[in-house]
């Protein structure tokens, strides 16, 4: 593991590591939040991985991409079928309430 850096110094580390074991198979270089309650900072980590295990860790990732997506995406559906109904829509403090069915 790498000590942590800011971001500007993080990415020019990736680009470097990249570079360097460009052909070493399985070496992969990440990045994990050390402590949950200081999400900005952010640890280097470097792995040596085999196919399966890079496989199932793009896996993982594209899972979670997809949770986040489809969890955003549940307002827009809720948008889109209000503004569908082709009603006026009469609020008292609408944002307020809009923010609550969100919730």
């Amino acid at each position: 593991a790498l000590p942590v850096c800011n971001s500007y110094l993080r990415r020019y580390l990736f680009q470097e590591c990249e570079r360097v074991y460009a052909d070493e198979p399985g070496f992969a270089v990440e990045s994990r939040v050390p402590d949950p309650a200081k999400s900005w900072e952010k640890q280097m980590v470097a792995l040596r991985r085999s196919a399966e295990e890079r496989a199932a860790a793009v896996a993982a990732a594209l899972e979670k991409r997809r949770e986040t997506y489809r969890t955003r995406l549940g307002f827009r559906r809720m948008w889109t079928a209000l503004t569908g109904a082709g009603r006026p829509l009469v609020v008292h403090n609408g944002l307020f309430d809009l923010l609550f069915m969100c919730a």
